[in-house]
């Protein structure tokens, strides 16, 4: 995997915050396709954020919101898993 999510959840357990990881990875690789679709869409996401959506082709643009809607939906489920913690982050990093 060339991706990963760093969890910071101030009063959770080390166990709930490896389930909390887990719980968004699957989510993300589940609405987004697979390992290469949540590299592609991150990395849409990334361009559209930095150029803004009139500067990319319409396909960069799709890409992006389903990137934001599938981040949206993983960590909401993530969070759930999460019931103790007081703040919650989410941090998607390349490898």
């Amino acid at each position: 995997m060339n991706y990963n999510v760093i969890v910071d959840a101030d009063g959770a357990s080390p166990q709930q915050v490896e389930s909390a990881r887990h719980k968004y990875l699957e989510v993300l690789e589940s609405h987004l396709g697979g390992e290469s679709q949540v590299l592609a869409c991150f990395r849409s996401w990334s361009l559209v954020k930095d150029k803004g959506a009139a500067a990319v082709h319409d396909s960069v643009n799709s890409e992006s919101a389903a990137w934001i809607l599938a981040d949206g939906r993983a960590r909401a489920e993530a969070v759930e898993l999460l019931s103790q913690a007081t703040r919650v982050q989410f941090l998607f990093t390349l490898r």
